[in-house]
């Protein structure tokens, strides 16, 4: 998702990157994250590791540039819904209209940040039934309920085999599909 967003989007984040990074090493380090967590935001030091933890997605004991602007998506960055409707198409390679475990397979391999593929498509997967449809993807990467009303997919899927399918949803005036899904 970071890759989509335009530089404007971002421009605070390497400011906020450089402001803790302050060995300039070019990573943080959980000494550096400390200082200014618990002198900043008053942020306790238990709180500090596991945040810390958390935004060391490589495991190695830092915090690199692309692992600060991935937690800063959630946080400090408007995702817009075409942020969201890119990503999600991203991995929906299949255009079934759900990000499954073989679409995460297809993305990644087997693993990704020591976790298995089923593993995370479960923390996603509000619905437990084993693929993560937009709905249930857009409150997790806006880490927000789910919606209660469907709002569609950002484009067209294909229909099940031996399921008649039909857009719904409007179209432009060249008669191409805007934000439709095949029911």
């Amino acid at each position: 998702m970071a890759w989509h967003l335009t530089s404007e989007e971002t421009a605070h984040v390497p400011e906020d990157f450089l402001a803790i990074d302050t060995d300039q090493q070019g990573t943080i380090s959980l000494a550096e994250f400390r200082d200014i967590m618990v002198q900043n935001y008053g942020v306790s030091d238990k709180d500090v590791v596991e945040i810390f933890k958390a935004m060391d997605a490589n495991h190695d004991s830092e915090i690199h540039y692309s692992e600060f602007l991935a937690a800063m998506l959630s946080t400090r960055i408007d995702l817009r819904a075409d942020h969201i409707n890119v990503t999600f198409r991203n991995f929906d390679k299949d255009l079934s209209g759900y990000i499954t475990a073989d679409n995460l397979r297809e993305a990644f391999g087997t693993t990704f940040s020591g976790k298995n593929v089923e593993s995370l498509l479960k923390e996603a997967d509000i619905l437990e039934d084993g693929q993560v449809s937009f709905d249930e993807f857009t409150a997790f990467v806006r880490d927000a309920p789910m919606a209660t009303k469907e709002v569609g997919l950002p484009y067209p899927t294909k229909p099940k085999k031996g399921m008649p399918g039909r857009v719904v949803g409007g179209c432009d005036s060249a008669g191409s599909p805007q934000c439709c899904t095949i029911m």
